[in-house]
């Protein structure tokens, strides 16, 4: 086999192609695979992305689809949406297939009440608005000020690997995950591009996405699921210590 000596650049750029030390570690456990482009296992994915298609086709993004989808979605509601910079969209990482667009001054309130349209939603505050038991200080990625573009792993339910994490132990780690408004809207999105009212699915169904980088104003942490019982989403709240098998984060690729 012949040597060779990879720049200061050029293992950056690995680094960010793997998924940085999360890539690594998946790949050194055999979690993850590396495969040739045109190796048939290179189209299967391991996650169970319900049948939508990603964003993403190693090693290009198609940005033209990302944004027609999302201007899409934005014009069910009389939205408008103007594209953003290339420059906010994060290099291409394996797994990291579905984006979320999130508008400049799109609240988590907005948010719940676009996919309450949709379909049936129930929130633990009650009549109250979202955006009045929400702490914004405390947002990761606030939108207040502009836009924002997240890109999460593709799965209906969120990864296995983050289970039994709780937001403490999150933000310990120091891992992106997605916020409360921000897994609103990827539930909404999913629900559309699946079928929406001619038979659109839903995410989290087994399971609870947590949303780590949201805290409501009495500390607890923003929850998102499908009630399949009650056929409605529940938007609820967990204390930021708690974790079981059930209650995991969406991860966020970092940027």
């Amino acid at each position: 086999m012949s040597d060779f000596n990879l720049t200061y650049v050029q293992t950056g750029d690995l680094g960010n192609k793997i998924g940085g030390q999360e890539g690594a570690k998946g790949i050194l456990s055999g979690e993850l695979i590396v495969v040739r482009r045109n190796d048939p296992r290179a189209a299967i994915s391991s996650s169970d992305n319900g049948g939508i298609s990603p964003y993403v086709t190693v090693p290009l993004l198609n940005v033209e689809a990302f944004i027609a989808d999302w201007r899409e979605f934005y014009r069910l509601y009389g939205m408008k949406a103007n594209p953003p910079s290339l420059k906010r969209f994060p290099p291409v990482t394996p797994g990291f297939n579905w984006g979320v667009w999130v508008l400049k001054g799109l609240t988590p309130q907005r948010a719940y009440e676009m996919i309450q349209s949709m379909f049936p939603c129930w929130k633990w505050c009650g009549v109250s608005s979202l955006d009045e038991v929400v702490d914004f200080d405390k947002e990761v990625r606030d939108v207040r000020q502009q836009q924002r573009i997240v890109w999460c792993e593709d799965s209906v339910e969120p990864p296995a690997r983050l289970a039994n994490l709780s937001a403490f132990q999150i933000a310990e780690r120091q891992m992106n995950t997605l916020g409360l408004t921000e897994t609103l809207l990827l539930h909404g999105w999913f629900y559309c591009k699946s079928g929406g009212k001619s038979g659109g699915k839903h995410l989290d169904v087994k399971n609870v996405s947590l949303c780590p980088a949201s805290r409501y104003s009495d500390g607890n942490v923003p929850s998102v699921n499908w009630n399949g019982n009650y056929s409605k989403l529940n938007v609820n709240r967990y204390n930021p210590g708690n974790a079981n098998d059930d209650l995991r984060s969406r991860q966020k690729f970092r940027q």
